[in-house]
């Protein structure tokens, strides 16, 4: 037991690593300790925020908390009403080549076809 003292002398990977680690506060002492929550107490470095990728963050809203939601005509999704893109088609009801079949067909020379707003 006291004759192997070679053996406490060596450096084992374990022993390397726990003297390597600091001590714990409450065996510091009352100085180390004021000094590692003076440190704790500075202010942090300026948060780095994300970047905006648009002013108004994609809606129309400035000052209203919430908006009436609307749903998508293609999938039918909910979307906020100031958020949505809102496009007004004009279509007509029958596709080209039928129109003008009906035009032939037709006995005003001059009918008009309704058109289809969406």
């Amino acid at each position: 037991f006291g004759s192997s003292g070679s053996s406490s002398s060596r450096s084992t990977p374990l022993a390397r690593a726990c003297a390597a680690r600091p001590l714990p506060a409450f065996l510091l002492g009352a100085s180390a300790v004021g000094l590692r929550s003076a440190a704790r107490r500075q202010a942090p470095p300026e948060a780095s925020s994300m970047p905006s990728k648009r002013r108004n963050n994609g809606r129309s809203k400035h000052g209203r908390g919430h908006t009436a939601i609307v749903r998508c005509s293609n999938c039918a999704r909910c979307v906020p009403k100031d958020k949505a893109i809102k496009r007004f088609q004009v279509r007509n009801m029958v596709d080209a080549s039928s129109q003008r079949d009906l035009r032939d067909a037709s006995v005003y020379a001059t009918f008009m076809l309704p058109k289809l707003y969406m």
